[in-house]
């Protein structure tokens, strides 16, 4: 009995030993969307396949590995990296789609980011809102955690403002979106996203009644120094 409670125990020591063994994780995310982790990348050392990454774009290596790691993935640029496997290390790496789907994806979304929403009587539809103080500060707070610097703009060294107009209504959810003042299309995207994931404002008020209203935003985006 105590002989196989040992043989037990060793065999449980011997497997957190072996399956609690790092030897590095590769999380791979789109180079355009840095929200869009990218599942079913293979991961090549040489020609031997040591497996896929996850629905959340990450791959645990199985052994240490030492060497050129290929990642490849249908739709998107095959890419190279150096690895050498180290306790806890954790390496991220950015795919760039096939250049053919990058224009397509260019060409969707600027259909959407410039499109046009505001209606013609806007001024007198949706008076401007003047919110003060708590606004701006909670703008702020959003844009500094949720504004992901696009790759393609920082390789470009792209900065500047991008001035938009939002229609906030009577119930604080935001209608609409509209670029006033373009920088280029990355910082644009961007700014377009910002904007349309933000939770709902507190409405304007006339004679004590929520109303609806526009708010010009400027989003500025400055260059690491």
């Amino acid at each position: 009995m105590i002989r196989k409670l040992l043989v037990t125990g060793c065999f449980f020591w011997l497997n957190v030993v072996v399956f609690s063994q790092q030897y590095g994780t590769i999380l791979v995310t789109d180079y355009d969307d840095v929200t869009l982790s990218v599942e079913g990348v293979s991961v090549y050392l040489g020609e031997e396949l040591l497996g896929t990454t996850d629905y959340l774009g990450s791959f645990n290596l199985p052994r240490k590995v030492k060497g050129k790691l290929t990642l490849s993935r249908t739709g998107y640029q095959p890419q190279e990296i150096k690895f050498k496997s180290k306790k806890e290390l954790s390496v991220d790496v950015y795919l760039q789609v096939v250049q053919q789907q990058y224009d397509a994806q260019r060409a969707a979304t600027e259909k959407l980011i410039y499109a046009n929403c505001l209606p013609e009587d806007v001024a007198s539809a949706y008076p401007e809102n003047k919110q003060e103080g708590g606004m701006d500060d909670g703008l702020k707070e959003y844009l500094e955690s949720y504004m992901r610097y696009p790759k393609r703009a920082l390789e470009n060294k792209e900065q500047g403002t991008v001035k938009a107009k939002i229609l906030i209504e009577a119930d604080g959810t935001i209608s609409c979106v509209q670029l006033i003042d373009r920088v280029s299309f990355e910082l644009d995207k961007e700014a377009f996203r910002l904007l349309t994931m933000m939770p709902d404002w507190a409405p304007a008020r006339k004679n004590g009644s929520k109303v609806a209203s526009s708010y010009l935003i400027s989003i500025p985006f400055s260059l690491p120094k």
